[in-house]
Protein backbone atom coordinates (compact mmCIF):
# COMPACT_ATOMS: atom_id res chain seq x y z
CA UNK A 1 0.00 0.00 0.00
CA UNK A 2 1.59 3.47 -0.97
CA UNK A 3 2.15 5.79 1.96
CA UNK A 4 -0.98 8.40 0.61
CA UNK A 5 -2.97 5.33 0.56
CA UNK A 6 -2.49 3.92 4.57
CA UNK A 7 -2.58 8.01 5.40
CA UNK A 8 -6.18 8.12 3.73
CA UNK A 9 -6.74 4.64 6.01
CA UNK A 10 -5.38 5.87 8.69
CA UNK A 11 -7.43 8.68 8.90
CA UNK A 12 -10.71 7.05 7.67
CA UNK A 13 -10.28 4.91 10.80
CA UNK A 14 -9.69 7.39 13.20
CA UNK A 15 -13.00 9.19 12.06
CA UNK A 16 -15.08 6.05 12.06
CA UNK A 17 -13.53 5.07 15.80
CA UNK A 18 -14.36 9.02 16.82
CA UNK A 19 -17.54 9.17 15.43
CA UNK A 20 -18.35 5.69 17.41
CA UNK A 21 -17.17 6.88 20.75
CA UNK A 22 -18.91 10.03 20.69
CA UNK A 23 -22.09 8.53 19.72
CA UNK A 24 -22.22 5.60 22.31
CA UNK A 25 -20.88 8.03 24.81
CA UNK A 26 -23.93 10.05 24.71
CA UNK A 27 -26.47 6.95 24.08
CA UNK A 28 -28.02 4.34 26.17
CA UNK A 29 -26.41 1.19 25.59
CA UNK A 30 -29.16 -0.87 27.04
CA UNK A 31 -31.81 1.04 25.35
CA UNK A 32 -29.87 0.21 21.93
CA UNK A 33 -30.22 -3.15 22.92
CA UNK A 34 -33.89 -3.00 23.41
CA UNK A 35 -34.66 -1.63 20.56
CA UNK A 36 -32.49 -4.28 18.53
CA UNK A 37 -34.14 -7.21 20.63
CA UNK A 38 -37.29 -5.68 20.06
CA UNK A 39 -37.20 -5.28 16.16
CA UNK A 40 -40.22 -6.84 14.59
CA UNK A 41 -38.53 -9.89 12.11
CA UNK A 42 -41.29 -9.27 10.13
CA UNK A 43 -41.06 -5.93 8.75
CA UNK A 44 -37.03 -6.45 9.00
CA UNK A 45 -37.35 -9.69 6.48
CA UNK A 46 -39.22 -7.39 4.43
CA UNK A 47 -36.61 -4.69 4.34
CA UNK A 48 -34.36 -7.01 3.42
CA UNK A 49 -36.30 -9.12 0.71
CA UNK A 50 -36.62 -4.95 -1.19
CA UNK A 51 -32.61 -5.33 -2.03
CA UNK A 52 -33.27 -8.08 -4.51
CA UNK A 53 -36.31 -6.23 -5.80
CA UNK A 54 -33.81 -3.43 -5.73
CA UNK A 55 -31.10 -5.25 -7.18
CA UNK A 56 -33.48 -6.78 -10.72
CA UNK A 57 -34.32 -3.08 -11.50
CA UNK A 58 -30.86 -2.38 -11.07
CA UNK A 59 -29.63 -5.27 -13.55
CA UNK A 60 -32.37 -4.34 -16.61
CA UNK A 61 -31.49 -0.77 -16.26
CA UNK A 62 -27.51 -1.56 -16.63
CA UNK A 63 -28.67 -4.21 -18.79
CA UNK A 64 -30.44 -1.47 -20.68
CA UNK A 65 -27.47 1.10 -20.83
CA UNK A 66 -24.94 -1.32 -21.96
CA UNK A 67 -27.09 -2.52 -24.98
CA UNK A 68 -26.87 1.17 -26.20
CA UNK A 69 -23.18 0.71 -26.07
CA UNK A 70 -23.58 -2.45 -28.53
CA UNK A 71 -23.06 -4.89 -25.56
CA UNK A 72 -25.69 -7.80 -24.83
CA UNK A 73 -25.01 -8.98 -21.78
CA UNK A 74 -27.17 -11.67 -19.42
CA UNK A 75 -29.28 -10.33 -16.87
CA UNK A 76 -28.36 -13.07 -14.63
CA UNK A 77 -25.03 -12.29 -14.58
CA UNK A 78 -25.24 -8.86 -14.36
CA UNK A 79 -27.27 -9.27 -11.24
CA UNK A 80 -24.30 -11.82 -10.00
CA UNK A 81 -22.01 -8.98 -10.67
CA UNK A 82 -24.35 -6.58 -8.67
CA UNK A 83 -24.50 -8.91 -5.61
CA UNK A 84 -20.31 -9.24 -6.36
CA UNK A 85 -20.19 -5.61 -6.06
CA UNK A 86 -22.61 -5.34 -2.77
CA UNK A 87 -19.53 -7.53 -0.83
CA UNK A 88 -16.76 -5.12 -2.54
CA UNK A 89 -18.19 -2.23 -1.42
CA UNK A 90 -18.72 -3.21 2.29
CA UNK A 91 -15.97 -5.38 3.01
CA UNK A 92 -13.56 -3.17 1.47
CA UNK A 93 -12.50 -0.31 2.94
CA UNK A 94 -14.08 1.74 0.20
CA UNK A 95 -17.39 2.45 -0.89
CA UNK A 96 -16.88 2.33 -4.71
CA UNK A 97 -14.67 -0.84 -5.15
CA UNK A 98 -17.90 -2.57 -6.33
CA UNK A 99 -18.40 -0.39 -9.19
CA UNK A 100 -15.09 -1.23 -9.84
CA UNK A 101 -16.00 -4.65 -10.24
CA UNK A 102 -18.78 -4.49 -12.08
CA UNK A 103 -17.04 -2.27 -14.46
CA UNK A 104 -14.28 -4.94 -14.85
CA UNK A 105 -16.99 -7.47 -15.29
CA UNK A 106 -18.69 -6.04 -18.64
CA UNK A 107 -14.95 -4.56 -19.74
CA UNK A 108 -15.08 -7.13 -22.43
CA UNK A 109 -18.86 -6.72 -23.50
CA UNK A 110 -18.35 -2.63 -23.99
CA UNK A 111 -15.22 -2.73 -25.63
CA UNK A 112 -13.01 -1.14 -22.98
CA UNK A 113 -12.65 -0.73 -18.86
CA UNK A 114 -13.14 3.52 -19.41
CA UNK A 115 -16.57 2.78 -21.42
CA UNK A 116 -17.57 -0.15 -18.77
CA UNK A 117 -16.99 2.47 -16.07
CA UNK A 118 -18.39 5.51 -17.68
CA UNK A 119 -21.61 3.10 -18.27
CA UNK A 120 -21.80 2.32 -14.18
CA UNK A 121 -21.66 5.89 -13.46
CA UNK A 122 -24.00 6.88 -15.73
CA UNK A 123 -26.60 4.40 -13.68
CA UNK A 124 -25.24 5.65 -10.43
CA UNK A 125 -25.93 9.27 -11.23
CA UNK A 126 -29.14 8.84 -12.55
CA UNK A 127 -30.38 7.36 -9.15
CA UNK A 128 -28.41 10.17 -7.31
CA UNK A 129 -30.99 12.39 -9.08
CA UNK A 130 -34.21 11.03 -8.98
CA UNK A 131 -33.43 11.38 -5.22
CA UNK A 132 -33.08 15.02 -6.02
CA UNK A 133 -36.33 14.91 -7.05
CA UNK A 134 -37.95 13.48 -4.14
CA UNK A 135 -36.50 15.47 -1.66
CA UNK A 136 -37.61 18.97 -3.67
CA UNK A 137 -41.03 17.15 -4.17
CA UNK A 138 -41.15 16.45 0.12
CA UNK A 139 -39.94 20.64 0.67
CA UNK A 140 -42.39 22.07 -1.81
CA UNK A 141 -45.26 19.88 -0.77
CA UNK A 142 -44.31 21.04 3.21
CA UNK A 143 -43.84 16.94 4.03
CA UNK A 144 -41.44 18.43 6.10
CA UNK A 145 -41.93 21.84 7.18
CA UNK A 146 -42.61 21.32 10.91
CA UNK A 147 -39.04 20.50 11.80
CA UNK A 148 -37.56 23.17 9.22
CA UNK A 149 -35.97 21.25 7.18
CA UNK A 150 -38.18 22.36 3.90
CA UNK A 151 -35.39 25.43 3.26
CA UNK A 152 -32.19 22.89 3.79
CA UNK A 153 -34.49 20.02 1.77
CA UNK A 154 -35.09 23.21 -1.13
CA UNK A 155 -31.04 23.99 -1.32
CA UNK A 156 -30.05 20.46 -1.52
CA UNK A 157 -32.61 19.64 -4.08
CA UNK A 158 -31.38 22.83 -5.87
CA UNK A 159 -27.74 21.25 -6.38
CA UNK A 160 -29.29 18.15 -7.78
CA UNK A 161 -31.58 19.17 -10.37
CA UNK A 162 -28.45 21.94 -11.63
CA UNK A 163 -26.63 18.92 -12.06
CA UNK A 164 -29.65 17.27 -13.85
CA UNK A 165 -29.84 20.27 -16.12
CA UNK A 166 -26.06 19.92 -16.72
CA UNK A 167 -26.00 16.36 -17.20
CA UNK A 168 -29.19 17.30 -20.29
CA UNK A 169 -27.08 19.80 -21.41
CA UNK A 170 -23.81 17.27 -21.72
CA UNK A 171 -25.81 14.53 -23.30
CA UNK A 172 -26.42 15.26 -26.44
CA UNK A 173 -25.09 14.25 -29.72
CA UNK A 174 -23.45 16.94 -31.64
CA UNK A 175 -21.81 18.48 -28.76
CA UNK A 176 -20.24 15.31 -27.58
CA UNK A 177 -19.17 14.02 -31.32
CA UNK A 178 -17.61 17.69 -31.91
CA UNK A 179 -15.65 17.22 -28.42
CA UNK A 180 -14.71 13.80 -29.21
CA UNK A 181 -13.13 14.85 -32.86
CA UNK A 182 -11.37 17.51 -31.25
CA UNK A 183 -9.69 14.77 -28.85
CA UNK A 184 -9.54 12.62 -31.30
CA UNK A 185 -7.53 15.15 -33.30
CA UNK A 186 -5.05 15.89 -30.59
CA UNK A 187 -4.14 12.35 -29.72
CA UNK A 188 -3.37 11.93 -33.37
CA UNK A 189 -1.21 15.19 -33.75
CA UNK A 190 0.39 14.67 -30.38
CA UNK A 191 1.52 11.51 -29.93
CA UNK A 192 2.05 9.45 -27.20
CA UNK A 193 1.95 12.73 -25.32
CA UNK A 194 -1.16 12.54 -24.83
CA UNK A 195 -1.49 9.03 -24.57
CA UNK A 196 0.76 9.52 -21.31
CA UNK A 197 -1.61 12.00 -19.87
CA UNK A 198 -4.79 9.55 -20.54
CA UNK A 199 -6.73 11.20 -22.87
CA UNK A 200 -7.48 8.23 -24.94
CA UNK A 201 -9.36 7.18 -21.97
CA UNK A 202 -11.21 10.44 -22.33
CA UNK A 203 -11.95 9.90 -25.68
CA UNK A 204 -13.02 5.85 -25.06
CA UNK A 205 -15.04 8.05 -22.54
CA UNK A 206 -16.89 10.42 -24.49
CA UNK A 207 -17.63 7.83 -27.04
CA UNK A 208 -19.64 5.90 -24.45
CA UNK A 209 -21.47 8.92 -23.60
CA UNK A 210 -22.40 9.73 -27.28
CA UNK A 211 -23.85 6.38 -27.67
CA UNK A 212 -26.02 7.03 -24.90
CA UNK A 213 -26.90 10.46 -25.96
CA UNK A 214 -27.96 8.86 -29.41
CA UNK A 215 -30.48 6.74 -27.66
CA UNK A 216 -33.12 8.94 -26.17
CA UNK A 217 -35.06 6.31 -25.43
CA UNK A 218 -32.62 4.07 -23.53
CA UNK A 219 -31.86 7.13 -21.26
CA UNK A 220 -35.96 7.91 -20.27
CA UNK A 221 -36.14 4.14 -19.43
CA UNK A 222 -33.12 4.34 -17.12
CA UNK A 223 -34.58 7.46 -15.64
CA UNK A 224 -38.59 5.61 -15.13
CA UNK A 225 -36.25 2.74 -13.44
CA UNK A 226 -34.41 4.87 -11.42
CA UNK A 227 -37.83 5.97 -9.97
CA UNK A 228 -38.69 2.91 -9.19
CA UNK A 229 -35.42 1.88 -7.60
CA UNK A 230 -35.30 4.92 -5.48
CA UNK A 231 -39.04 4.66 -4.20
CA UNK A 232 -38.24 0.98 -3.48
CA UNK A 233 -34.97 2.13 -1.34
CA UNK A 234 -36.95 4.91 0.60
CA UNK A 235 -39.15 1.90 1.40
CA UNK A 236 -36.51 -0.41 2.53
CA UNK A 237 -35.91 2.34 5.46
CA UNK A 238 -39.87 2.54 6.08
CA UNK A 239 -39.76 -0.37 6.85
CA UNK A 240 -36.78 -0.45 9.43
CA UNK A 241 -38.54 2.20 10.93
CA UNK A 242 -41.72 0.14 11.16
CA UNK A 243 -39.42 -3.03 12.21
CA UNK A 244 -38.07 -0.48 15.39
CA UNK A 245 -41.82 1.31 15.64
CA UNK A 246 -40.42 4.84 15.20
CA UNK A 247 -43.83 6.57 14.18
CA UNK A 248 -42.04 8.51 11.21
CA UNK A 249 -44.18 9.47 9.35
CA UNK A 250 -43.24 7.94 5.39
CA UNK A 251 -43.12 11.20 3.75
CA UNK A 252 -40.17 12.25 5.78
CA UNK A 253 -38.08 9.79 4.13
CA UNK A 254 -38.07 11.43 1.29
CA UNK A 255 -36.07 13.97 2.88
CA UNK A 256 -34.02 11.43 5.04
CA UNK A 257 -32.96 8.97 2.18
CA UNK A 258 -31.35 11.14 -0.58
CA UNK A 259 -29.86 13.74 2.24
CA UNK A 260 -28.22 10.29 3.86
CA UNK A 261 -27.53 8.98 0.64
CA UNK A 262 -25.41 12.29 -0.75
CA UNK A 263 -23.64 12.63 2.57
CA UNK A 264 -22.22 9.70 3.01
CA UNK A 265 -21.11 9.19 -0.70
CA UNK A 266 -18.11 11.04 0.71
CA UNK A 267 -15.22 9.26 1.62
CA UNK A 268 -14.65 10.45 5.30
CA UNK A 269 -14.65 7.08 7.39
CA UNK A 270 -14.31 3.55 6.43
CA UNK A 271 -17.08 2.06 4.73
CA UNK A 272 -19.04 4.64 6.14
CA UNK A 273 -19.47 3.11 9.05
CA UNK A 274 -19.54 5.82 12.09
CA UNK A 275 -20.50 8.91 9.58
CA UNK A 276 -23.71 6.72 8.61
CA UNK A 277 -25.00 6.28 12.31
CA UNK A 278 -24.02 10.28 12.92
CA UNK A 279 -26.42 11.16 9.74
CA UNK A 280 -29.37 8.84 10.87
CA UNK A 281 -28.96 9.97 14.27
CA UNK A 282 -29.16 13.52 13.31
CA UNK A 283 -31.84 13.07 10.55
CA UNK A 284 -34.17 10.94 12.71
CA UNK A 285 -33.79 13.11 15.80
CA UNK A 286 -35.16 15.98 13.83
CA UNK A 287 -38.47 13.89 13.91
CA UNK A 288 -38.42 13.18 17.95
CA UNK A 289 -36.44 9.57 17.51
CA UNK A 290 -34.30 9.07 20.42
CA UNK A 291 -30.35 8.32 19.65
CA UNK A 292 -30.86 4.98 20.77
CA UNK A 293 -33.74 3.89 18.48
CA UNK A 294 -31.64 6.07 15.62
CA UNK A 295 -28.65 4.23 16.14
CA UNK A 296 -30.67 0.98 16.47
CA UNK A 297 -31.86 1.54 12.99
CA UNK A 298 -28.91 2.48 11.63
CA UNK A 299 -27.69 -0.90 12.12
CA UNK A 300 -30.48 -3.10 11.26
CA UNK A 301 -30.54 -1.15 8.04
CA UNK A 302 -26.91 -2.20 7.73
CA UNK A 303 -27.28 -5.04 8.69
CA UNK A 304 -29.43 -6.72 5.70
CA UNK A 305 -26.98 -4.57 3.17
CA UNK A 306 -24.44 -6.87 4.76
CA UNK A 307 -26.39 -10.16 4.50
CA UNK A 308 -26.49 -9.46 0.91
CA UNK A 309 -23.37 -8.75 0.68
CA UNK A 310 -22.29 -12.03 1.99
CA UNK A 311 -24.34 -13.69 -0.39
CA UNK A 312 -22.33 -11.92 -3.51
CA UNK A 313 -18.98 -13.13 -1.51
CA UNK A 314 -20.37 -16.78 -2.23
CA UNK A 315 -21.19 -15.97 -5.03
CA UNK A 316 -17.98 -14.41 -5.54
CA UNK A 317 -16.33 -17.47 -4.32
CA UNK A 318 -17.92 -19.61 -6.50
CA UNK A 319 -17.15 -17.83 -9.12
CA UNK A 320 -13.38 -17.69 -8.41
CA UNK A 321 -14.01 -21.67 -7.52
CA UNK A 322 -15.34 -22.50 -10.99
Amino acid sequence: MRPGSRLSAALKLAVTAALLAWLLGRADITAIGDALVGAKPGWVLAAFALHFVGLLISAVRWHLLLRAQGAEVPLAFLARSLLVGTFFNNFLPSTVGGDLMRARDTAAQAGSGTGALTVVLVERASGILVLGFFALAAALTGALGRDGSAPAAAAASAVLLAGFFACVLLLRPRPLAALRRRTEARIATGGGRWARIGLGRVDRLLLTLEALAGAPGVLRSTMALAVLLQANVILHFWCVARALDLGVEPGAFLLIVPVATVLLLLPVSINGIGAREAVFAFLLGRHGVPLAQALAFSWVAYGTVLAQGLLGGLVYALRRAS
